[in-house]
């Protein structure tokens, strides 16, 4: 089963942790963005749920809970209870520009784009800006900057900039930071 964090932040949200841990039965259950449990008295109570569950019920499904590094560790301390109960934690580092580039290209190419050195070149500056950013999300990052980039392109053949209109060049090559996110 998968689901997110603020599916239990609502005051239905024990009950709803318990009916989701009792279909998981059998299986694996995975919480993604499980800190958001913490930024409510419900998602508060809906963790001692889960955590009773991981001591009652061990043995009847595995728990994923997955989030950023910092936020993981406000929940994992939320409850004193919650650390003792996990019995293997793991933590993914970023992607190497190198990989984030590779990611980037494999994008493109299922866009039906090509994409030339040039603006591979740029692509390797905007995530050097990306990663300056709090919300630099890996992937999630990547994304942004190809469907950013497209606009761009969209853009510069309408006005002449670009010959081909299925190569991104880099001239089309942008990441503007999301200024909701501070």
């Amino acid at each position: 089963i998968d689901c997110t964090g603020s599916m239990f932040t609502d005051a239905d949200g024990p009950k709803k942790m318990e009916a989701v841990i009792q279909r998981s039965y059998g299986g694996c259950l995975f919480i993604d963005e499980a800190y958001a449990l913490v930024y409510s008295q419900t998602g508060i109570d809906s963790i001692a749920a889960l955590i009773k569950a991981m001591e009652d019920e061990k043995g009847h499904f595995i728990l994923f809970l997955a989030g950023y590094e910092d936020e993981m560790k406000e929940l994992l301390s939320a409850n004193p209870g919650f650390l003792s109960r996990i019995q293997i934690g793991l933590y993914f580092h970023d992607y190497s520009d190198d990989e984030l580039a590779e990611i980037f290209k494999q994008m493109t190419k299922a866009h039906g784009m090509k994409i030339r050195r040039s603006a591979l070149t740029k692509f390797y500056e905007c995530i050097e800006m990306a990663r300056e950013s709090r919300n630099f999300g890996n992937a999630r990052t990547v994304r942004s900057i190809l469907n950013q980039s497209m606009n761009r392109h969209a853009l510069n053949l309408k006005k002449g900039l670009d010959k081909d209109d299925d190569v991104l060049e880099a001239v089309d090559i942008v990441y503007v930071p999301n200024r909701l996110a501070g």
